[in-house]
């Protein structure tokens, strides 16, 4: 699997389980209303600003070339590893 895949389930992973453990919450901080579909509309909302802010940190690390390389990249520039 690369490793654009394994990112792109990983996120996908992780938003489903922190969708689930906001439902087992009972979508808690948006528990002030009382519809839990508006609950759950705004906890999602919250997971998407969260995916968001990290894809854009990823993009602009590797536009600035600050990302460390990967244990195959650091071989391939030091043929001391």
């Amino acid at each position: 699997m690369s490793e654009d895949a394994r990112r792109i389930l990983s996120v996908i992973l992780l938003v489903g389980a922190g969708y689930y453990a906001g439902a087992m919450f009972n979508f808690f901080p948006f528990t002030m209303w009382n519809g839990t579909a508006v609950g759950a509309i705004g906890f999602s909302t919250l997971l998407i600003g969260v995916v968001i802010v990290h894809c854009t940190n990823e993009i602009l690390a590797a536009i600035k070339g600050t990302k460390e390389p990967t244990e195959n990249e650091a071989s391939e520039e030091d043929p001391t590893h």
